[in-house]
């Protein structure tokens, strides 16, 4: 091949390992200074626009004391700020602080409306499981005991589900006679 038919091809060959980037997928990269890389001013700006992402971080930021004072009710301002923005996580969050009773009154019912919010906002994962929705409606209490396991029993009051009417029993068409099995005969 001749020297500058070479040099074309590769040329031509590093060009396009550059443009078809690393491995199977592009890599996006973020630069540290967004609030998805951990820049508390700029979840601030954002949240300040009302975005669901970055009120959900402050948050988050806020009830663990992370690069931010820690103040619990400052974090449940911006968890509801960030569910009413649809991030279905901040709807997620509030039902699992009302769920565990952590540093506000237990309350299943309102727990139920943040994970049902949650779960029609596609995070599936939230969606309520039907034990719940029956603890939450008073039907079943939920006890701690302590090694971290809970024990599920139905309150004092419950019946449990309506009895349906039951239906009439089958009766069979006619008396059948058991069948009698073939023994093999010898030749």
């Amino acid at each position: 091949m001749h020297r500058s038919c070479a040099r074309l091809v590769a040329v031509v060959i590093l060009f396009s390992a550059a443009s078809l980037g690393c491995g199977a997928g592009a890599v996006e990269l973020l630069p540290t200074n967004t609030c998805e890389g951990g820049n508390v001013p700029d979840c601030r700006d954002r949240c300040g626009k009302r975005e669901g992402m970055p009120c959900y971080k402050l948050g988050w930021f806020h009830e663990r004391g992370q690069e931010v004072d820690a103040d619990f009710d400052r974090a449940m301002g911006l968890y509801q700020q960030s569910c009413e923005a649809s991030w279905p996580q901040a709807c997620r969050a509030l039902g699992d602080l009302y769920w565990r009773g952590e540093k506000v009154g237990r309350n299943a019912k309102k727990a139920i409306e943040y994970w049902d919010r949650a779960c029609t906002l596609g995070l599936d994962i939230a969606c309520p499981t039907p034990l719940e929705r029956d603890i939450a409606d008073g039907k079943l209490m939920a006890v701690s005991r302590g090694n971290g396991s809970v024990s599920v029993s139905p309150m004092p009051n419950y019946q449990g589900p309506k009895p349906s009417t039951p239906s009439a029993p089958s009766t069979p068409s006619g008396p059948s006679a058991p069948s009698t099995p073939s023994l093999p005969t010898a030749p």
